[in-house]
């Protein structure tokens, strides 16, 4: 993993949503029960994002320190 990317893991769903700010990128991506990584999603983002943190509804926040804001991703529907 790089250094760059922060990351948070969702136990119920088994998803882990990795911000990678030299990549301007959020990556969800699912653990299956063998330890298997399957990308699920890739959004652009700015470079610069850190922290992603999910929520028990699966909605994800990312800081963005460089323009001082908080993105916001909402819960895939069915969530």
């Amino acid at each position: 993993m790089r250094a760059d990317a922060n990351i948070d893991y969702d136990p119920a769903t088994k998803l882990l949503y990795v911000a990678a700010g030299k990549a301007a990128q959020l990556t969800v991506a699912r653990i299956d029960d063998q330890g298997q990584v399957t990308i699920v999603a890739t959004t652009a983002t700015s470079e610069g994002i850190r922290n992603a943190v999910v929520d028990a509804k699966g909605n994800v926040y990312v800081a963005d320190s460089k323009a001082a804001k908080l993105w916001v991703f909402a819960a895939p529907a069915g969530k």
